[in-house]
């Protein structure tokens, strides 16, 4: 039986999608691009004379390949960098927090999962600033 699933990354007007495509028991990702508009969904060719510099369409099969072909090679990154530090300085002082959104049960619980898993991975650390907002999924 086939499985397939797709999760898709939009970025300057290509979708990538990670694919696992095999049996059950096949975990090998590859990836598929896809052009997209500026919604998002994959367009055609009539579409293309409404793209702009913010939403760019790539329409060079060069890119499209090297997208292709590379992409893969991140699938597996996770965590963090030591490489560099990033500071963001504010112009004010006075924190800026906003007050946190109730969440049904079941919307809390996947929020707790996936922290717990990126804080795991070291993807993201406990916070330690008084700037917050709430979680918009």
């Amino acid at each position: 039986e086939e499985v397939q699933t797709t999760t898709p990354a939009i970025h300057r007007g290509v979708s990538l999608r990670p694919t696992s495509t095999g049996n059950q028991h096949d975990d090998t990702p590859t990836t598929s691009v896809t052009q997209t508009g500026q919604n998002g969904e994959p367009e055609d060719d009539s579409q293309a004379a409404g793209q702009d510099v913010e939403n760019p369409v790539m329409d060079n099969p060069e890119e499209v390949a090297f997208l292709t072909e590379e992409v893969d090679r991140f699938y597996d990154l996770k965590g963090t960098t030591n490489i560099t530090e990033h500071k963001i300085t504010m112009k004010d002082d006075r924190p800026i927090k906003q007050r946190y959104y109730p969440k049904n049960p079941a919307m809390q619980n996947v929020i707790n999962e996936q922290r717990d898993e990126l804080l795991a991975q070291d993807c993201i650390e406990p916070l330690r600033s008084p700037h917050s907002a709430p979680i918009v999924l």
